[in-house]
């Protein structure tokens, strides 16, 4: 047998731990052609529970089409419009043979050609023969409605990484996304995304084109009990309930960032798995992310590596009282400024009145070498 842990692609199947109850109230709204709001810390497994989703309880592909959109490198609405084709050209269920020809069919202002993607699949790359966003949109749109209602499916499409249409300025991707999403059926969304922020400001305020679009669902970490569960099983019952703990505390949660601490865990040969040796490959971790790590730091300012060692020290709270300014030796403007820049370098980000270091990793490099300045 393999080592189980996964931490470098999406755990699913026997990788996937947990979300039980995600899993159920996903399902049922897509089943009623509801659109969900999914978010969630990086790396906390949300693009896994949708692709667990739908290798599961939507796996029936004579009532459901499932689509996957990865947005997380969308710099324009043209990347937006390439990205939604290939993702949904792919989804369809045509043989390779008479793909090209039945694409066709549904879509008139694209055209397409078979390529191998990274994983050595059949992809369908798309040429736009259209340079206006919302008549693509619109072109897309009516024939994912159409597929629908000739094959009697319900389509799901996720939008994973949402938030980064808030990132292109040219053209307001919601507000066409909502005049079409409307006279679609059999068609449910999900929006997912780590930024609560700029979900919370696309998704909740009146004035947005999106608002109560969506069925909000936040995801925390996964439960301690099943998680340790989960893990322990895979570990052959070696980690002690204690180790798993500190584990997971050190983690935040973060089930990415424990599954790597895992996948190392498990080739130690020692009978019992203790706090030690959770140190031991969490160390091995951060000392593996040392390059890129510094390189991250290396390009910060002064006043921006201020604001991470606030967030590290202080643990982002009470940032801007009066003795913790005194103590990072900076003011209360200049350290809001810094940590404005760092949100929106996604290194930080803010939830409700806690600030915390996106990447985990990240956060306990910063520590050691905080602990190695002093």
């Amino acid at each position: 047998m393999g080592n189980p842990f996964v931490f470098e692609e999406f755990a699913i199947g026997n990788h996937f731990c947990g979300r039980r109850e995600e899993i159920v109230r996903i399902t049922r709204l897509a089943q009623d052609g509801k659109n969900i709001l999914l978010y969630a810390k990086r790396r906390y497994g949300k693009s896994s529970l949708i692709k667990q989703v739908y290798k599961t309880t939507l796996k029936d592909k004579k009532s459901f089409m499932t689509v996957y959109v990865d947005l997380f490198e969308v710099i324009d609405e043209m990347d937006f419009a390439k990205l939604f084709y290939q993702a949904t050209a792919d989804a369809m269920p045509f043989t390779t043979a008479q793909a090209l020809k039945k694409l066709l069919r549904y879509f008139s202002k694209v055209r397409f050609s078979a390529g191998i993607d990274g994983s050595g699949s059949i992809t369908y790359l798309p040429t736009l023969a259209a340079r206006d966003f919302e008549e693509l949109i619109k072109d897309a749109f009516d024939g994912i409605s159409r597929y629908a209602q000739e094959e009697k499916v319900t389509v799901v499409i996720a939008l994973d990484e949402f938030q980064q249409i808030a990132e292109v300025k040219a053209k307001k991707i919601d507000a066409i996304l909502r005049k079409y999403m409307q006279s679609q059926k059999n068609v449910s969304y999900i929006f997912s995304g780590s930024k609560k922020h700029l979900l919370t400001n696309l998704f909740n305020h009146q004035n947005k084109p999106l608002y109560n679009m969506a069925t909000g669902i936040e995801l925390k970490g996964i439960d301690v009990k099943t998680f340790y569960s989960f893990v322990n099983k895979g570990l052959n019952k070696r980690l002690t309930p204690v180790a798993f703990d500190y584990l997971y505390e050190l983690s935040d949660g973060e089930s990415k960032l424990i599954q790597q601490a895992c996948y190392h865990l498990y080739y130690l040969d020692d009978e019992l798995l203790t706090e030690h040796e959770v140190d031991q490959v969490i160390t091995r971790i951060v000392k593996e992310a040392d390059g890129e790590c510094r390189i991250i730091y290396s390009r910060l300012t002064s006043p921006q590596k201020t604001a991470m060692k606030a967030v590290s020290q202080f643990a982002g709270k009470n940032l801007f009282s009066q003795s913790n300014l005194n103590l990072l030796g900076t003011s209360k403007q200049s350290l809001l400024t810094a940590l404005k820049a760092l949100i929106r370098d996604e290194l930080v980000d803010k939830d409700n009145m806690t600030y915390f270091i996106t990447d985990r990793k990240l956060e306990l490099w910063f520590r050691q070498a905080m602990r190695a300045m002093n």
